[in-house]
């Protein structure tokens, strides 16, 4: 598993590096074959101009149930519509013939280049790119064809840094050394962008370092009170999307390192696994109460049913969308420093935050023993996703942004 885990981490890196991704051959001749042969729009704008538009490509349509990355497109898309945009929106990797022209995203119209550059090519639109691999093909013919219009660069992560830090986690050096250089890149294309777009402070951080100012839309998250007593909740959750490599990473730390260090009486309470694909990993000792559960419909009733989430990161970038979403349900989180970075609990609860083993096992056991601590850990985190992860703080970003 370990080997199969390195060279998926060293090849994402490797096809990043080399801007190779096949998933995205028949965007990139659907876009040549748009501008092809054609000259930059600059005549008159339509009389129409009193239209704001956005037009958001990310890879996938995004779906509520999917992840917190699909969560925070769609809760931006909200409130561009209460900000009187008109969004179109199209998928880089395909998978949408059967949906152009319809409101499949509420707020949004899927449109192809084709169809897209059709109805906006003589309109003030704004472009929002998001994510390294499409912002890096898309920007260029899009900016030579509508050279009026404004460009954003929505992160999501900082590729770059994430693989660096997937590298240095797994002792790849060539990896890490990889990732630099993708980040190198990163920095480079945003400085050609009007905005940049990150999800937290330390990634905001460290683009000004190399003279690239942007702007903090971190991930959204409802706030839903917990109703359910102390008695009826038990256990443990871990909720990740294992396409991600950094999931896979941290959740097999954690099997390895901190589960065999619980009490009995602890582990059987149980860890429910929420994700997909169901990853491949070696079970420590007494994993019968250990559950993989893949995808599930419903997540906020497993949530709230469990006395704790655990987010046991060693790798990655970005804001957390599972410590945000657990905190925002009331159910308190016990994590990794990388799993807070971002997420300003170290000015809230910073005694949830550990990067050793033992005494991640040991905040597990006192979250899930103790009634009165637990409380306490799960209204601080409540108030910080309030404060800082509500659809209200988003609001006032995206305001900043396009002013």
């Amino acid at each position: 598993m370990q080997n199969w885990t390195n060279l998926r981490i060293f090849l994402e890196a490797l096809l990043l590096l080399l801007d190779f991704d096949p998933r995205l051959i028949k965007t990139r001749v659907q876009l040549a074959a748009s501008v092809y042969n054609k000259s930059p729009i600059t005549g008159k704008l339509s009389r129409h101009t009193s239209e704001k538009n956005i037009w958001i490509f990310d890879s996938y349509i995004p779906k509520a149930t999917k992840d917190s990355g699909s969560r925070r497109i769609l809760e931006i898309i909200s409130i561009l519509n209460l900000m009187g945009f008109k969004v179109y929106f199209t998928p880089t990797l395909g998978g949408y013939s059967h949906q152009i022209g319809r409101l499949d995203i509420e707020g949004a119209q899927i449109v192809s280049l084709k169809d897209g550059f059709g109805k906006l090519a003589k309109t003030e639109t704004i472009f929002w790119i998001c994510r390294f691999p499409n912002a890096r093909f898309l920007f260029k013919k899009l900016k030579r064809m509508m050279p009026r219009s404004k460009f954003i660069f929505d992160t999501v992560d900082l590729h770059g840094l994430r693989i660096s830090r997937n590298g240095t986690s797994a002792g790849l050096g060539l990896v890490t050394r990889m990732g630099l250089a993708i980040l190198k890149k990163e920095v480079q294309l945003g400085s050609k962008f009007d905005k940049t777009v990150v999800v937290s402070n330390v990634e905001s951080a460290l683009l000004s370092d190399s003279g690239v100012s942007s702007c903090v839309i971190s991930n959204i998250h409802e706030l839903r009170k917990n109703p359910n007593r102390w008695q009826d909740r038990t256990g443990q959750i871990f909720v990740g999307n294992f396409h991600h490599t950094p999931n896979v990473i941290g959740l097999a730390w954690y099997l390895t390192e901190v589960w065999p260090k619980l009490p009995i009486e602890v582990q059987t309470q149980g860890l429910k696994i929420i994700g997909v694909p169901v990853p491949n990993l070696q079970l420590p000792r007494f994993s019968e109460n250990i559950e993989f559960l893949g995808h599930v419909d419903n997540l906020e009733d497993l949530l709230q049913g469990a006395r704790i989430s655990i987010a046991p990161l060693i790798s990655g970038a970005g804001a957390k969308g599972k410590v945000g979403e657990s905190f925002g349900m009331g159910v308190p989180v016990v994590l990794t420093k990388i799993a807070a970075e971002g997420m300003n609990i170290t000015n809230t609860v910073p005694w949830l935050i550990t990067d050793n083993s033992s005494e991640f096992a040991e905040l597990v056991v006192r979250l899930q023993t103790d009634k009165k601590l637990n409380y306490q850990a799960s209204q601080a985190g409540f108030k910080l996703v309030e404060e800082h992860f509500s659809q209200t703080s988003a609001a006032k970003g995206l305001v900043k942004l396009l002013a």
